[in-house]
């Protein structure tokens, strides 16, 4: 796969995610997926296995958690840092607010494709703590 087209896949991916289009996001998964997620927070700090396991694991109790997400737009707009045929390293912008509270975090995020799906992606935010104090509520 060229570079070129695994940007575009990227590319698909995050408009999918940031319209909310769930379906269509997971629809960019392989089926061995493997979601390594960074933090030290006790339940969303770990890696998921497969696109149920992560959406079950992260992303609806994240979603249920939050009143408002952002990614992209006010957050700002992804940024490539590296690229390669099979992988891709970017800087996506997120702010996650409940009630009072908010919190915005630049988030490294890697993926690696296998026949233009996404197979493995790597996550780690640059204000890790604030992230998982933010989301201490999550049991």
């Amino acid at each position: 796969m060229s570079k070129k087209r695994a940007i575009e896949i990227l590319r698909d991916y995050h408009d999918a995610w940031s319209s909310g289009d769930i379906e269509r996001g997971c629809s960019f998964y392989a089926k061995n997926l493997v979601v390594h997620m960074g933090g030290t927070h006790p339940v969303l700090s770990r890696d998921f296995h497969g696109a149920k396991d992560f959406l079950e694991g992260w992303v609806n109790k994240v979603a249920a958690y939050t009143d408002k997400w952002i990614t992209g737009g006010e957050a700002g707009h992804d940024e490539v840092i590296a690229e390669s045929d099979d992988a891709i390293l970017i800087m996506v912008h997120e702010i996650w607010s409940r009630g009072d509270k908010r919190v915005r975090t630049d988030r490294l995020a890697a993926y690696r494709f296998e026949n233009e799906e996404i197979v493995e992606c790597w996550f780690s935010d640059m204000r890790q703590a604030e992230v998982d104090s933010f989301f201490a509520g999550i049991q």
